[in-house]
């Protein structure tokens, strides 16, 4: 679980971090589902909490930004500041 919610945040600041997120999402749900161990349901259900808040805050600012897939330096510099700054439901 580490080592994912460690993925998670090397890609939160990624335009396309909303669709790297679905699938560790959907292990992690599986996850809470079968665990008996109350206190990892409760870390990954904050963690599934978490990367679902910071998806919904990158896809709206991704839907506000007029550059393509293509231009790797935009890419690159998208939400560059926000991430120097620790901005997000991810922090820094």
């Amino acid at each position: 679980v580490d080592a994912i919610a460690f993925h998670l945040h090397t890609w939160a600041y990624h335009p396309a971090f909303p669709e790297l997120t679905h699938v560790p999402c959907h292990h992690l749900k599986m996850f809470i589902k079968t665990t008996p161990v109350e206190r990892f349901k409760k870390w990954t259900r904050g963690l599934v909490e978490a990367a679902s808040r910071h998806s919904d805050w990158v896809r709206g600012k991704r839907d506000r930004v007029d550059f393509s897939p293509r231009d790797a330096s935009e890419v690159a510099a998208f939400l560059s500041s926000e991430k120097e700054k620790g901005e997000g439901p991810f922090g820094a």
